[in-house]
């Protein structure tokens, strides 16, 4: 992964890498096989997070996966119908083939099939 996001000749999506380097900067690889350093990036994005939705709650949808009411919050944040029931597992052989199956035109691919610029793809959102 870390060489997938350091390289310049393709790998994972611009966007991608730069939240990764973002996040967890350092990106080194010692830092990234660092369990204290990773926990420490995890709960200061969370907290950047919490603090950028601070005064607009009704546009952050916080829900732990595993429990039985959470599927039913999502849908409700989405202003889909109930759904009760859990979440189901799909990333059970390791990689979540299903997010191939995602057709929007706010989706952001997980590889670089050739550069972007933020400019044209971002422009017909501005």
């Amino acid at each position: 992964m870390h060489h997938n996001i350091t390289r310049d000749d393709g790998g994972f999506n611009p966007y991608i890498k730069r939240c990764y380097q973002q996040i967890y900067s350092p990106f080194t690889l010692e830092n990234i096989l660092d369990d204290d350093f990773l926990i420490r990036c995890y709960n200061d994005h969370r907290e950047e997070v919490i603090k950028f939705f601070n005064k607009r709650n009704d546009d952050l949808l916080r829900i732990n996966i595993s429990n039985e009411t959470s599927l039913n919050m999502l849908h409700s944040f989405l202003d889909l119908p109930e759904q009760h029931g859990k979440f189901e597992k799909i990333n059970s052989g390791g990689k979540v083939t299903a997010w191939k199956a995602v057709k929007s035109p706010l989706k952001i691919e997980s590889t670089n099939k050739g550069r972007i610029t933020a400019l044209n793809y971002l422009s017909k959102y501005l």
